[in-house]
């Protein structure tokens, strides 16, 4: 009886809890000297009431500071439809997780010991975008008074279809990817990434990508490199379940990524190669709801299968790309390749 009531509140509280994760450029000024750097903050929501986290908070590129973790946090709805939070009192900064930095390295726990660390913190947000304030007074401990102001990048969130085959062996779950851009530099994350319904992994975060432009006018991005994946939210697992911290110590994770989007679409396959740590080969595809209903045939995207598209498509197979041509929508044989007798299979379907 103990255990059903026990699954029972873990479905009440997974129904009432939210979380979202936003990545941006945290500054900090330490007694008005200033640097920055990107930082991920978090934000929970669960009955009505907020924690935000900064995991790993640093000062500057080499002191560990470790998690700020504000809880117990009540919005209030502004006129703009955002919301804001504000918190002032002394918290406790337990170590981070970051693994190039041992235990002892991290400062959070010394201020721990010498009665906790003095915060005041102003935030405001909506589902896409955060900006904070955070006055961290070390004035009596360190001599310092750090000024932290976090402010997200805009972003892109696309929801979809996420597969995920581990040696030939295929599942396909629901999934967002977010897609953020710092000045023409983009970021793409998956937060709490899966292996399955069991395994979690953490949060895949590949950043400082260059983007170029298809024959369609879509982005296209690519990574190719050994990524750390620090553990997810999930409340379902503990921090110690999450498969990424323990890939971390054994030096990361080998990752290649190629992703093609606009504003409402995105694909994109990833390679994550364990075969040196679990004997696995990892591959991930992922393609939004929207870009998964192609219509074949419908080539310039109206809708519609008609002599319009016979022409665009003609167009196109004589080496000419037409504006807002669907590529995914042409191949009508299913060669691999846009030709004429793409062009006379189309056409025999619009004659009827």
């Amino acid at each position: 009886m103990k255990k059903i009531l026990l699954t029972a509140a873990m479905m009440l509280v997974g129904l009432t809890m939210s979380a979202t994760k936003y990545i941006g450029t945290i500054s900090v000024s330490i007694n008005d000297e200033g640097s920055s750097q990107e930082a991920t903050v978090g934000l929970v929501e669960q009955n009505g009431k907020y924690t935000l986290s900064i995991k790993n908070f640093m000062l500057g590129e080499d002191t560990p500071v470790g998690n700020v973790i504000l809880t117990d946090l009540t919005p209030t709805d502004n006129a703009d439809g955002s919301k804001s939070l504000s918190y002032s009192g002394v918290i406790m900064i337990p170590a981070g997780d970051d693994p190039r930095f041992a235990e002892e390295e991290w400062l959070g726990p010394m201020l721990n010991e010498l009665g906790g660390v003095p915060v005041v913190l102003t935030a405001t947000f909506t589902d896409s975008e955060l900006t904070c304030h955070i006055d961290i007074d070390m004035r009596n401990t360190l001599k310092q008074l750090i000024k932290v102001d976090f402010s997200s990048y805009p972003t892109n969130v696309y929801n979809g279809k996420l597969t995920v085959k581990i040696n030939e062996e295929v599942g396909t779950q629901e999934a967002s990817v977010k897609i953020l851009n710092n000045n023409g530099k983009y970021t793409l994350a998956i937060f709490n990434f899966m292996l399955g319904e069991d395994t979690p992994v953490g949060d895949i975060t590949l950043r400082n990508l260059e983007a170029t432009t298809d024959a369609s006018g879509k982005k296209v991005i690519t990574y190719s490199g050994t990524v750390m994946i620090p553990a997810g939210d999930d409340p379902r697992f503990a921090e110690d379940e999450w498969l990424g911290l323990m890939l971390n110590e054994l030096g990361g994770v080998p990752v290649t990524m190629t992703a093609t989007f606009n504003d409402t679409d995105l694909t994109c396959h990833i390679d994550i190669d364990m075969r040196n740590t679990l004997k696995q080969m990892i591959e991930v595809d992922f393609t939004t709801e929207s870009g998964s209903e192609v219509k074949p045939g419908d080539v310039n995207g109206d809708g519609e299968v008609n002599v319009s598209d016979v022409v665009a498509l003609a167009n196109f197979a004589m080496g000419e790309t037409p504006e807002g041509f669907v590529k995914e929508a042409g191949d009508l044989n299913n060669d691999g390749e846009m030709n004429v007798s793409d062009v006379v299979i189309l056409a025999n379907k619009v004659m009827g």
